[in-house]
């Protein structure tokens, strides 16, 4: 039977929908799920992508359902409004990757449509950190309803669950609050960070960088990201000494996103140099795969990257002349 065009397309959105679904089930692909979302609006354009956007949140929707039903029936008094409130994270990403993809904004740079994401995910779950940043009772809840679920997961898990670390009284609290407030100044930036992977690796798989292998050399943050950049870091800087309140978490999150960006300018630029200079292909491969390396190792892996984001930094006075041949940049 010959499938007409339409029929392919509804194929293989469904396909491509589901596979997102099946990566983020899956736990150690969750990083990947909007990969195959990505190749999807490559290949087939936006109205597939957007159907699949709907059908993967709804995806979402079902599964927390059926998790809220089984969890409540282990965990006496849970939260509903703290279970649902984490679907506000893949609506963020989702409706971030849409922003960066579609031409809402036709004139805006991809380092805006990225920094928007970002501030879209911000705004998203900014009334559920305030709520319960402004509840010491709900903050309570919170703590005592994650040691319920923990405590759950360690007595059920067998053998795993027996290597897990037993707390003192007081000692899950204490390791809450500063796991939470680590978070908090770095989750936006974990999420763009995931985001603008997918976006680059969707983008790979999709055989859009076959057709267009310059379009990585091509990534530019705009110099006038500067200055913000730099008054984010001294913000940041100076939480070590003052307390700022919420605005800590924004310099932070806003100053770590800069730093990707950079980041990627720099492999950019890296990848140009590579090119201006004929390194080979193994030349090539053993220098990623030392990076690669180096990312593992702690403290030179903090090294390494602010080496790239500075390198990418340095583009603001250096004139490396990479878009002369290879078009406009994103």
């Amino acid at each position: 039977m010959v499938l007409t065009a339409r029929r392919r397309v509804v194929i293989e959105t469904v396909a491509l929908s589901a596979l997102a679904l099946l990566f983020y089930r899956l736990g150690f692909l969750l990083f990947l799920f909007m990969v195959p979302l990505q190749v999807l609006y490559i290949r087939r354009g936006v109205r597939p992508f957007l159907a699949a956007l709907g059908c993967v949140f709804l995806g979402f929707v079902i599964m927390r359902g059926l998790q809220i039903m089984m969890i409540t029936a282990e965990v006496e008094g849970l939260s509903f409004f703290l279970l649902g409130a984490d679907l506000v994270i893949p609506l963020g990403l989702l409706g971030g990757l849409a922003l960066v993809n579609l031409s809402v904004f036709p004139n805006l740079q991809a380092v805006y449509r990225v920094l928007l994401a970002g501030g879209l995910l911000a705004v998203l779950t900014g009334p559920f950190v305030w709520v319960v940043s402004r509840s010491p009772e709900l903050t309570e809840t919170v703590i005592v309803q994650f040691e319920q679920i923990y405590e759950l997961v360690r007595e059920t898990a067998g053998d795993a669950g027996a290597a897990m670390p037993q707390f003192e009284e007081g000692e899950f609290e204490r390791m809450f609050l500063q796991a939470m407030q680590i978070l908090l100044r770095t989750y936006v930036f974990g999420f763009t960070l995931l985001l603008l992977a997918n976006w680059f690796v969707g983008n790979a798989l999709a055989g859009n960088w076959a057709r267009n292998p310059g379009r990585l050399q091509r990534f530019q943050v705009p110099s006038r990201l500067l200055w913000p950049s730099l008054l984010a870091w001294a913000g940041a800087l100076t939480t070590r000494f003052v307390s700022i309140g919420a605005l800590e978490y924004l310099v932070w999150n806003f100053g770590l996103i800069c730093v990707m960006l950079y980041a990627v300018q720099g492999l950019s630029i890296m990848g140009f140099l590579f090119d201006r200079y004929g390194f080979g292909r193994v030349l090539r491969a053993v220098i990623l795969g030392g990076m690669i390396l180096m990312l593992f190792m702690r403290g030179i892996n903090m090294i390494l990257v602010l080496g790239i984001a500075l390198l990418g930094v340095s583009e603001n006075w250096v004139q490396f002349n990479r878009f002369e041949r290879s078009g406009e940049n994103l």
